[in-house]
């Protein structure tokens, strides 16, 4: 609820695809997005990995027109959070390749990495990954 925080305290209107503990498919996430038209979709991930030395972050996008949005929210997470950087990269994810819209998959931390996990488990930290992606989405609706 942090971004969405953030979002709406400058105007925008934010829909979430889940606010609670239920974990809706991911078809009826791509399909919620479609139905209410909203100009981006970004999804907010933790990373996990069989090494628990996987670290840092990386953005997601599948569609050309998504590409933009990705380098933004990137950039962003990059500038925030001193994390190692892993790049934008495309993939065929689900919710990016049934999305209408501009849409964006970021993964900020790895779950599985001890002290990744330490770092989320700190409201300040979880408010810096929020203030990120908040910068990410204003820098690219500012082009």
């Amino acid at each position: 609820f942090r971004l969405k925080t953030l979002l709406e305290s400058k105007g925008a209107h934010v829909l979430l695809c889940r606010e609670g503990d239920e974990n809706p498919s991911l078809s009826d996430r791509a399909e919620f997005a479609n139905q209410n038209k909203p100009d981006i979709f970004v999804s907010v991930h933790i990373n996990s990995f069989y090494k628990p030395h996987a670290n840092g972050t990386e953005t997601y996008y599948f569609k050309n027109e998504d590409k933009p949005l990705a380098i933004c929210l990137q950039k962003s997470l990059m500038k925030e959070m001193d994390r190692k950087d892993l790049g934008v990269k495309k993939a065929r994810l689900y919710v990016l390749r049934n999305s209408d819209m501009p849409a964006a998959l970021v993964e900020p931390l790895f779950i599985t990495n001890p002290e990744e996990i330490k770092l989320l488990s700190t409201g300040s930290y979880r408010q810096r990954i929020a203030n990120a992606i908040f910068e990410g989405i204003t820098d690219y609706f500012k082009k």
